[in-house]
Formats: structure tokens, sequence, C-alpha cells
């Protein structure tokens, strides 16, 4: 299929982070020219070298500065928080022609809990559905992303069966889940590129299939080569009441008691739209840890 951006210029909120990095290599092999609006400009040596490449400084809270950043171009992928998105709407609105916008956006805007996180996502997707109709936008939802050494959730959970004599489980652990390899949520975003009917639409990504939080970490300890991780259980309403308690006098302790509390729910996902619209086929689990415990992303 013909890209239909190539040669033409994509303005990449968040391009300095997980998927942001990896979006912008697959861009510019495709021929786009890449323009990567980044907070801090020393960041930008994370950033693929390649000729089309250009970097842009700004605040995402500013759509003064988006809209610096948006001159000119003709497709806009929101990577950075959801929360930003009122700003690249009104930055967006003043053009007299339409922009593709892609933004990405989080499952956690399903959970049952109601947590403050939840309405700021739920906050962020509605500047979209009041955008005028120059931005043509696109939300994807993508589930736990996972992939490549700096991811901050297998590699963290990797680290942990390593280091730990045991890993401590929130309830029995039987809770679904269902990560997404950060390969295919790039393939997801091409795809909605490749699909201009796909704009006014929202769809979740995700795995191709759920499974136990427990076998999450049993696959991930054998992929990685690491011995099979001994479990100790833990309450999780107990759990969540005394890291609620320690949160109190200590805001930076690491144990986040809404996590907690969401491991007593599904995180599994009907991802048939996104596979009917948008050509969507995600690789199986073991497939990707394979690749991402090898190097290959």
């Amino acid at each position: 299929m013909v890209f239909p951006y190539a040669d033409s210029t994509i303005l990449v909120t968040g391009a300095t982070g997980h998927t942001g990095r990896r979006l912008v290599q697959r861009l510019l092999s495709r021929g786009a020219k890449v323009r990567c609006f980044v907070h801090n400009p020393a960041h930008s040596n994370r950033l693929p070298h390649g000729e089309g490449l250009e970097i842009v400084a700004g605040s995402a809270d500013s759509a003064e500065d988006l809209e610096r950043a948006a001159e000119g171009v003709q497709a806009v992928l929101h990577l950075a928080h959801i929360r930003y998105s009122p700003y690249v709407v009104e930055a967006l609105s003043k053009k007299t022609y339409p922009v593709r916008v892609i933004a990405t956006s989080s499952t956690r805007l399903m959970s049952t809990f109601r947590t403050p996180l939840r309405e700021v996502v739920r906050d962020g997707e509605a500047a979209f559905h009041t955008a005028p109709a120059n931005v043509q936008w696109t939300i994807l939802r993508p589930a736990m992303i996972f992939g490549g050494p700096d991811d901050n959730n297998l590699e963290k959970m990797a680290k942990m069966i390593k280091k730990l004599p045991v890993f401590p489980l929130f309830g029995w652990g039987n809770n679904l889940v269902q990560p997404i390899f950060v390969w295919d949520l790039i393939a997801a975003i091409e795809a909605c590129l490749d699909r201009p009917e796909a704009a006014g639409h929202t769809y979740v990504v995700a795995g191709p299939e759920p499974m136990t939080y427990r076998d999450m970490v049993l696959t991930v300890a054998e992929a990685a080569g690491l011995e099979r991780p001994r479990f100790v259980y833990l309450p999780r309403r107990t759990s969540t009441f005394i890291a609620q308690i320690i949160r109190l006098f200590w805001k930076k302790f690491p144990l986040d008691p809404d996590a907690v509390r969401r491991f007593g729910e599904d995180r599994s996902f009907a991802i048939h739209p996104a596979e009917r619209d948008l050509g969507f086929a995600p690789i199986p689990f073991r497939e990707a840890l394979e690749k991402k415990f090898k190097g290959e992303v």
C-alpha cells in the first residue's frame, strides 16, 4: 500500500517516549517528514537519526506552541498524554484545511473504578468530540504497552522476578489482562493514517487474547530465561487500605492504591472493531515477548 503521507510533514507529540521513538523511526522509513514536538530538547538525542527529521521545542499545555509546531503539517500523531488534547484541538482549529489526527488514549477510561486519572482521560477524549470539522480525529485506546528494554511494564516485571525472593500478587492473580506489543500499536496508528474512513471513531487495541495476571508473570519469567517465580498472595482490599494510609504521609510511595484496586477487575477487551476496520492483527503474547527479550525491538 502506498503511504498517503509520504513526502508530507507529520507532527508527533510524545516523540521521545517509548512508543514515540519507534513510531518516528517507522515514519521516516516510509518517506514522511517528521516534526517531533519535545518538551526538553536535551531528550532529542533519544530519537533516531534520519533525513526528514525536525525537532521543535515547546509545551504540550500551550496551544500557541502547538500551533507553531503544527504549521504546514498534514497529520498530527498525538502520543503525549491525552490530557493535552484540548490544546491540540485549539491549535488545529485555526487551520483552514483538514488535518488528520491520531490520538492515543487509555483503556483506563473503561475501568469500573472512578479515579481522578480516569476522569482526566475522559475529559481529554471529550475535546476531540467537540472539535471542529477540520480536525479529523481517531482515538486509539491501547492496553498496557510492552516491547524493547525500555518499557516500564514488563521490563520492570522481569527485574522484580529476578531480584525478589517472592513475587507479590494482589488477590489470586486471576484477573484478566491483555497487553499490547508496541509494534502492534504502531501498526494500528499507521492503519489509521492509511484509512481516512476511520476518522471520527475510537478503537481499543490490545493483544490477541486475554490471560490471567498470574499467567502473564509466569510467561514473562519463562521468556526471559528466569526461574519460575514463587508467589505471595496479598489481600487486595487490605493492601489498598495500607497503601492509602502510607500515601497520606509519603506522597511518593511507589505502591499506587488505585493500581492495587484495579487487580479486582478484568482488563480484557473486545478488539473486533479494530480488526474489522483497521486490519489490526496483533501477534501472540509469547512471540512478542521472545522478540523483546532477544533485543529485536
